[in-house]
């Protein structure tokens, strides 16, 4: 139910805002340079910035998200992410008398097709299955968790999931409330010069099932005798449209968005201004808190591993949120020599080899540095 209320219009557009905001600044950066190209090379096959939007996105959906720690053929550190949709895949977390987690244990629908899929038809995939339980060690499971209450991940869509409903269904009555509100819905038979007999049960089934279908141009044909008209006079329309608003007004409260992102009716310019740049406001801060969160788990899962497999020293590298901008909407591309604040608030005072539109951005950023030493001494 969470994953069908997050792709209702209203919920999509609000999740997606707060992941976008929060990954539109983000750079790869460090001091060690040859760490950093390695890093960015890596980049070209795990697709970081993927990674952090389909992390974030099923930690606010489903509450928390599942992958394996692998290492590829030509020792590079890799995730895997494990099927886990609450119905046919499962997962659960064992733990000790002491309350440490021990491991997962994962029940999973597998092919066992799966070793010869390139002699079989497509469709013969589907008809070959089993169930499997497979265990895993706590070292060998990434399991980022965005919020966590009583070691349960808490999706963000499960507060608002009934409001969503609501105004899906709303929205899909509106056409059909417009329409039977200027319906004919009384048939007179007979007039002052025929007295009509001939309106059997089968005329009136097909009248009505004309009547009723929206779709159709309107035009009915009734026999001479038969006349229709409205109920009541100058119909006025149900204000469902209020009630819609209310509705999303709650639904932007659950999922701490403003409304003013989305509308100016709810506020002026100034308090609006407030609520979508001010980081003493809900809003931001959550943005900084996701940042913070995703910062953290590649850091600590994908890249410092990457790190230590290929010679580097952990920690040399790491991911950096540009959030100097109130309105945190920095563009991805950086000049070499600019200061980079993280997310924890630290700036790098010499700079930084983040990805950047110069080529060798490290290079620049010693000249540049040099340079201004000299001007300094002189």
């Amino acid at each position: 139910n969470c994953r069908r209320a997050s792709r209702f219009p209203t919920v999509y557009g609000i999740l997606s805002n707060l992941i976008m905001k929060s990954l539109s600044s983000m750079v790869i950066t460090g001091d060690d340079e040859e760490a950093v190209k390695h890093i960015t090379e890596m980049d070209k096959v795990w697709d970081i910035r993927n990674m952090l939007y389909e992390c974030a996105w099923a930690n606010l959906v489903d509450g928390e998200i599942f992958y394996e720690k692998t290492i590829s053929k030509d020792n590079h550190a890799m995730l895997r992410r494990l099927a886990f949709d609450g119905e046919l895949n499962l997962i659960k977390k064992y733990y000790d008398n002491y309350g440490e987690l021990e491991g997962y244990k994962q029940r999973v629908v597998r092919h066992s097709a799966i070793t010869k899929f390139k002699s079989i038809s497509f469709y013969e995939d589907y008809q070959d299955s089993e169930i499997k339980d497979i265990y895993f060690d706590k070292e060998e499971i990434s399991n980022p968790v965005l919020i966590e209450i009583d070691g349960k991940g808490q999706s963000l869509v499960k507060n608002v999931i009934d409001l969503a409903y609501m105004v899906e269904s709303m929205a899909r009555m509106m056409p059909s409330i417009v329409f039977k509100s200027a319906n004919i819905m009384v048939a007179t038979l007979g007039n002052s010069d025929r007295k009509e007999t001939k309106l059997n049960e089968d005329s009136r089934n097909t009248i009505a099932n004309q009547l009723s279908d929206y779709h159709k141009k309107g035009v009915v044909v009734v026999p001479y005798g038969v006349e229709l008209d409205l109920v009541g006079k100058g119909n006025v329309l149900p204000k469902i449209e209020e009630y819609i608003k209310s509705l999303k007004s709650m639904i932007y409260e659950g999922l701490v968005t403003p409304e003013s992102l989305y509308s100016s009716e709810s506020s002026n310019r100034s308090t609006a201004q407030v609520q979508l740049q001010s980081e003493k406001t809900g809003h931001v801060l959550f943005i900084q808190f996701i940042q913070q969160f995703l910062k953290c788990w590649i850091e600590r899962d994908l890249i410092d591993r990457e790190l230590e497999l290929n010679g580097f020293e952990a920690g040399c590298v790491s991911v950096s949120f540009l959030t100097g901008d109130e309105n945190l909407d920095n563009q991805y591309m950086k000049e070499a020599d600019e200061t980079v604040e993280s997310i924890d608030g630290t700036v790098n005072e010499k700079g930084s080899t983040a990805l950047t539109s110069d080529d060798n951005p490290y290079d620049t950023y010693n000249k540049k540095f040099e340079s201004q030493e000299k001007n300094d001494k002189q």
